[in-house]
């Protein structure tokens, strides 16, 4: 039986830029907008604007940055709250929260759902599946055709999310009981997982990704050094490089 998102669940997931309710006043588009070849290249475009960004291109591997929340929040709540939360492209949102360099809410317009109670391994599986290769897939297969942009600085710009997600989880809860979940579904999703969950894909597309941290003395502190370069330095308004970014972090320490 579905059942709407407690007051609890939802502030727990506020951080993770979790709304449920849209302001039409504000720039927005629906998640399926980005699957339409009439409507991807005037948001891009739009984005573009808002972040000064010398190509659509950019805006593209920005965008997918900002979706990779998307998957944080569902992987958030099949691990901590143990439930699966409806997440299909129908049902998503991007909401200009009015802050500083276009970080949009990701609205749930039908936040319900089903607790992971019996074979949770079969449920794990379909989260995963729905968040992956029947949302997050076609969009980046949509934004690849549309920019050039390619596939992997996409993947990669997820992965970098579910990985800062998992281990702060798992240092949080390390000593709780649902410590044995949250581990688990982190292997699962770095191991385990074939590339069929992610798409239509060989293998799966994050394990790759997921390198040993090294010492970087211009941070003073250990950094997983990024593989592809998502292009943030490349933003206008503040011209910041992202903390693993390829292009500084040379130094091994």
């Amino acid at each position: 039986m579905n059942h709407a998102l407690t007051e609890q669940e939802i502030e727990a997931l506020s951080p993770f830029r979790f709304a449920c309710h849209a302001d039409s006043s504000s720039f927005s588009f629906p998640a399926t907008d980005l699957l339409r070849t009439d409507k991807l290249n005037g948001i891009l475009l739009a984005i573009q604007k808002r972040l000064e960004t010398p190509d659509l291109k950019v805006a593209a591997s920005l965008l997918m940055k900002r979706y990779g929340f998307y998957a944080v929040i569902n992987m958030y709540t099949m691990s901590v709250l143990n439930k699966k939360i409806y997440s299909p492209i129908e049902n998503i949102t991007f909401q200009d929260s009015g802050k500083t360099g276009w970080i949009p809410n990701i609205v749930y317009k039908d936040f319900s759902v089903v607790p992971l109670k019996s074979d949770r391994v079969k449920r794990r599986e379909e989260v995963c599946r729905g968040t992956f290769a029947e949302h997050l897939y076609p969009v980046i297969e949509s934004l690849s055709v549309e920019t050039g942009l390619s596939k992997l600085i996409m993947w990669e710009n997820i992965a970098i999310y579910l990985f800062w997600l998992y281990e702060n989880l798992l240092e949080q809860y390390k000593d709780a009981n649902e410590a044995e979940t949250i581990q688990s579904d982190f292997h699962y999703l770095l191991v385990q997982a074939p590339g069929s969950i992610f798409g239509k894909l060989a293998e799966n597309p994050l394990g790759y990704y997921y390198t040993e941290k090294i010492y970087v003395p211009a941070q003073d502190k250990q950094v997983r050094i990024r593989e592809t370069c998502c292009f943030s330095y490349k933003i206008s308004t503040n011209n910041n490089f992202c903390g693993g970014c390829p292009r500084i972090c040379k130094m091994k320490g």
